[in-house]
């Protein structure tokens, strides 16, 4: 029980921290392009070019963690299987 519970939680987290990995750097670049429209009178065009920008950022920052997550959440299975097995020699 435990453990679903714990992988339940890992997913949650996996998806929030992803969405937020998407979304940073496309807030990031849109309040800077908001500084170089209001502040230093670029055209409106510097929003569009700034939010794909941080699109792309985003894109490659989501992946890498997913992709790092993924590797860690195997790990994270494979050690329990060895803890299930392991329970079960001890059992008999």
């Amino acid at each position: 029980m435990k453990i679903k519970i714990y992988n339940a939680a890992y997913l949650i987290n996996v998806i929030f921290q992803s969405f937020f990995n998407l979304m940073f750097p496309m807030a990031l670049m849109f309040f800077v392009g908001w500084i170089a429209v209001s502040k230093l009178s670029f055209g409106q065009w510097v929003y569009a070019a700034f939010l794909i920008l941080g699109l792309i950022v985003g894109l490659i920052s989501m992946i890498k963690f997913l992709i790092y997550a993924l590797d860690s959440f195997e790990k994270i299975e494979k050690g329990q299987q060895k803890t299930k097995k392991s329970k079960e020699i001890r059992d008999e």
